[in-house]
This record gives C-alpha cells, structure tokens and sequence, in this order.
C-alpha cells in the first residue's frame, strides 16, 4: 500500500505532529532493537532461539546475499509443486 502525501498534508497540525512523534517514536524502537540484534547476533546458540526472541519485529541488518551460494530446495505444499530458496545472508556491521 503506497502512502498518500495528501492524506497527511490534509490533516491539521495536530495530528501531523502525533504522526510525526509516532514514527520517531517507531524508528528509536528498531534502532534499539538493531542494536540488540547487533550485540546478540553471535552469541544465539540456534535458529530456533533467534526466532523466538525476534520473529515478526521490524529490524534492520546489515551486508549482502551471497547469490552465487543460492539453494532451491523441492517442496510440495497442499498438491502444489514448487521450491523454496534459500540464499545466505552475510552480515556487515554498519
């Protein structure tokens, strides 16, 4: 869903600033959860772990996919032929 500038620029200065204090109030959120990721992210002992603790949380990491070292695993789901890819992911501290 794309953003309409309209729908913000239309609203009074009010609410433009509880907007605006809102997405800062988000962004200090993901850059604190960044920086726990960033210090937690060599010491998670497993996936499963990893997942527990930062499933379905906006974050942000770091480097580059690895394209060359690309898997394409078989899957069949509900009858439905198909794959799942998986590319590595190499993290670079910012």
């Amino acid at each position: 869903m794309a953003y309409n500038f309209r729908d913000f620029h239309s609203k009074s200065k009010t609410e433009k600033r509880n907007e605006v204090s809102k997405r800062l109030t988000q962004s200090k959120e993901r850059m604190l959860l960044n920086n726990d990721i960033h210090n937690d992210l060599l010491h998670i002992k497993s996936i499963k772990d990893l997942n527990q603790k930062y499933a379905y949380k906006q974050f942000e990491l770091y480097g580059k996919f690895d394209h060359e070292k690309t898997l394409y695993i078989n899957t069949v789901q509900e009858g439905v032929v198909g794959f799942n890819i998986l590319t590595p992911f190499i993290y670079q501290p910012n």
